[in-house]
């Protein structure tokens, strides 16, 4: 049995070798996508667990579907974080809007292979998951930060203008420092456009207006909430 079936094998070893090719092409490229998958997950898991780390709970709209069946979240109004700053146990709360934003350079839209976003710079550093790593934060309706791996690609300095793509209409601004996520340079290739609030809230059409508060409470609400959420996970949700 053995002798034919090495002789059937030797008769056709062209075969053999493409056979025996095709399980190893098989195996690593399945190799390749479970390594590359948990290699994702861990830096994903680890650049918003450090970023959030100091975050005890977020404010955010409830969620709706539109009419193309897509999931969007409605503004809150800004009145409400007032309202949040005042209850009992809150230590610090900011609110944020986002939006899109797309840098120009030399004519072309510029992409790392990533999302593009535009979002409201806060400068508490607990409550933001961006760090200024180079300048100074947007302070007016002129200035914007931006992620330092995209300064970095492009080459753009501290003090350059640069032309943004913004939901009504292209814009003018200068660049007076420069982002982190976390510890990385940028969120995943996705470009960022930071501006102060009050002018992300005027490109976005969201004056008046938030996309979410974060919360940091007093030491004795943050005890209680290490009692029922591990360290490291995304903070708790409240919708309003």
């Amino acid at each position: 049995m053995w002798k034919v079936t090495l002789k059937g094998l030797l008769a056709h070893k062209l075969r053999l070798a493409l056979t025996a090719l095709a399980i190893v092409l098989g195996v690593t490229f399945i190799s390749g996508s479970l390594v590359l998958t948990d290699t994702l997950h861990d830096t994903f898991t680890s650049l918003v667990s450090n970023a959030y780390q100091h975050i005890d709970f977020e404010v955010r709209g409830q969620a709706v579907l539109n009419s193309g069946g897509n999931a969007v979240r409605n503004p809150i109004p800004e009145s409400l974080l007032a309202k949040v700053r005042r209850v009992t146990g809150v230590a610090e709360a900011a609110g944020s809007v986002s939006g899109y934003a797309q840098f120009v350079s030399d004519g072309n839209a510029i992409s790392n292979g990533g999302a593009t976003a535009g979002i409201s710079f806060e400068p508490e550093k607990r409550l933001s998951a961006f760090q200024l790593t180079k300048g100074k934060a947007p302070t007016s309706s002129d200035d914007v930060a931006m992620d330092l791996a995209t300064a970095q690609k492009e080459h753009f300095k501290i003090g350059e203008r640069v032309r943004i793509l913004l939901p009504s209409s292209p814009e003018t601004f200068t660049i007076t420092g420069l982002l982190k996520f976390g510890t990385a340079d940028n969120l995943a290739g996705t470009t960022i456009a930071a501006f102060d609030l009050p002018t992300a809230q005027k490109l976005f059409g969201l004056v008046g207006s938030l996309n979410t508060i974060d919360v940091l409470t007093t030491p004795e609400r943050a005890r209680s909430r290490s009692s029922v959420t591990s360290p490291g996970s995304s903070p708790p949700v409240s919708r309003w």
